[in-house]
């Protein structure tokens, strides 16, 4: 009964993480997707979330007509991950996440300090984050398409992937 009565209070939280990360990797991202994320009271608190939004906002940054709107739809995204991760360091999607916008983000905005360390933090723990692998594989393919990746990097995590699919 105990065990119940956990699952059912425990399950709610984990549908919009869910729904978020299948949405996000399903779909363009645009200026109406993110105000429906952002319009959702359920998930302002939530910091998985916020950096999906993060990330939502610096995509929409490539879109952009005018320098000033991409430049605010960048940093506005970039500080969402940021509290995200100040709020929940142990959480490697997170870790992707911050990583996917600083593999993609052109080298001017100097996004890029923590790729070295996002890496390691990611291939060290993503295993025992709970996620399925096929979500833990989608995101390391993910990453292998990053502009700047470099050769090593890319190296580490072909050997990840190699490693968990033995």
């Amino acid at each position: 009964m105990k065990i119940i009565f956990i699952w059912l209070i425990l399950t709610p939280l984990s549908i919009p993480e869910v729904s978020i990360r299948i949405e996000f990797h399903s779909q363009k991202i645009t200026q109406a997707y993110l105000d429906a994320l952002q319009s959702d009271a359920q998930w302002d608190s939530n910091p998985l979330v916020m950096a999906y939004v993060g990330v939502s906002e610096t995509m929409l940054a490539e879109n952009a007509f005018w320098p000033g709107e991409k430049w605010n739809y960048f940093n506005s995204g970039k500080e969402k991950i940021e509290q995200a991760i100040d709020q929940n360091q142990d959480n490697p999607e997170l870790r992707y996440l911050r990583l996917l916008v600083q593999l993609n983000a052109p080298s001017f905005l100097s996004y890029d300090e923590s790729i070295e360390t996002d890496l390691e933090f990611y291939i060290s723990n993503i295993l025992n984050s709970g996620l399925n692998m096929t979500w833990i594989k989608k995101f390391c393919d993910n990453l292998l398409n990053g502009k700047r990746l470099s050769d090593l990097q890319q190296g580490r995590l072909n050997a990840f992937l190699l490693d968990i699919n033995d």
